[in-house]
C-alpha cells in the first residue's frame, strides 16, 4: 500500500511516513520528527503576603505588645500555612511615624534602601542578632554605635566573611564564605545606616507580637507595619521580595 501511494503521490507518502514516525514506539518511548522548542529561562514568580493580624488602621496603647500573623504563598517555595515556607524566613519591619499620614512621610518610609537588609535576610544574620535587643552576638544598634563611621565598613564586613572573636565577648562569630565582598559591604552598609534609628524594628516569624514601644519624648503616633518575604528564586538567582503593610496607631 505504501509503495503504491509513493508512486502515485510523492507528497501523501511522505506524510503518512511522517505520521508513522510520530508515533512509533522507541525504547519504551516515542521519537518525534517535530523540531525541538528552545527551552525559556524558568521565570520566576513573586511571593504574596497577607499580614493576617493586627488590621489596617488599628488602635493600640503604646509601649505594649500587639499579636500578629502573617501567611505567605509562592509558586516555587509552597506556601506557610503547610509549613513549606519557614517561619524565621518572614519578618516584619516597624517604621514609627508622629505626624499625620501623608505623601512626605511615604516616602521617606519608601526611601528606606532594603539591599543589604535582604541579603541579611537570606543569610544566618538574624539566628544571632536582633536589631535593638542583644542576642547570642550584640544588637545591630549597638553595632553601628560602635562603628559609627563609614570608613569602618571595610573592617567589618573583613570579620563578616572571614569570622572574628573576642570583641563582643567570648562568642565566635562564624565565617561567611557564602557572601562576596560586595553583598558583605551592603550588609555592613545597611547596618552602619539603619541600625542606630530609633524609630526603626525589625521582628521575625510568621506568627508573634511586635512592640508598640515609642519614642523617646513621644505619646503618640503610628507605626507602618511591613510584613516581607524574600523567595529562594531560580537556583538561588532572580529572587523577588513580597510584601503586605497596615498602619497601627499608638495612644
Amino acid at each position: 500500500m505504501l509503495t503504491n501511494i509513493a508512486r502515485y503521490c510523492p507528497p501523501c507518502y511522505a506524510a503518512v511516513l511522517l505520521v508513522i514516525l510520530h508515533v512509533m514506539p522507541f525504547r519504551g518511548g516515542y521519537i518525534s520528527l517535530r523540531p525541538t522548542q528552545p527551552s525559556s529561562q524558568q521565570r520566576n514568580t513573586a511571593p504574596i503576603v497577607k499580614i493576617n493580624e493586627p488590621g489596617h488602621q488599628g488602635v493600640y496603647s503604646a509601649n505594649t505588645l500587639v499579636s500578629y500573623s502573617v501567611s505567605v504563598s509562592d509558586k516555587e517555595d509552597g506556601d506557610s500555612r503547610y509549613d513549606e515556607i519557614p517561619s524565621n524566613s518572614i519578618f516584619l519591619e516597624l517604621s514609627f511615624h508622629q505626624n499625620s499620614l501623608n505623601s512626605n512621610e511615604g516616602a521617606k518610609h519608601k526611601a528606606i534602601d532594603r539591599h543589604g537588609l535582604t541579603l541579611m535576610m537570606r543569610s544566618d544574620c538574624f539566628n544571632c542578632h536582633q536589631f535593638k535587643s542583644r542576642n547570642i552576638g550584640p544588637a545591630f544598634s549597638q553595632i553601628a554605635m560602635k562603628y559609627e563611621s563609614q570608613r569602618d565598613a571595610h573592617a567589618l564586613a573583613a570579620r563578616i566573611m572571614n569570622g572574628s572573636t573576642g570583641l563582643w565577648g567570648e562568642e565566635i562569630m562564624p565565617a561567611h564564605p557564602d557572601l562576596s565582598e560586595e553583598q558583605t559591604l551592603s550588609v555592613v552598609q545597611w547596618i552602619l545606616k539603619y541600625g542606630g534609628t530609633e524609630t526603626l524594628d525589625y521582628v521575625r516569624g510568621k506568627s508573634g507580637t511586635f512592640p508598640t514601644t515609642l519614642p523617646r519624648g513621644k505619646s503618640t503616633g503610628y507605626f507602618i507595619v511591613r510584613a516581607m518575604y524574600t523567595d529562594n528564586g531560580t537556583d538561588g538567582n532572580n529572587v523577588l521580595t513580597g510584601y503586605d503593610s497596615v498602619i497601627v496607631h499608638c495612644r
